[in-house]
């Protein structure tokens, strides 16, 4: 049950983007076209917004790693992975 569960996610992961760019050429080319070409819409208006991602993305890949770093650190190699993949 575990396998078919990380095949479906690991399909998605190389059929969504595949996915998402059919769906935006196929059906929301004019969308597409205005939200990218128009000079209004850009990110220097949502400063705020766009820096505080930016600092949740770096923040949960050093808490990643940390967490990561203190598991291999505590337990052998062969337990940490069984345990970091379920």
């Amino acid at each position: 049950m575990i396998l078919i569960k990380r095949i479906s996610f690991v399909s998605l992961l190389i059929n969504g983007p595949t996915l998402y760019e059919s769906m935006q050429v196929a059906l929301f080319l004019k969308t597409w076209q205005y939200y990218y070409f128009n000079p209004t819409h850009h990110l220097s208006m949502y400063r705020l917004f766009y820096q505080s991602f930016l600092l949740s993305i770096r923040v949960f890949i050093i808490v990643f790693l940390a967490v990561l770093d203190d598991l291999f650190r505590q337990l052998t190699p062969s337990a940490a992975v069984f345990i970091y993949w379920g």
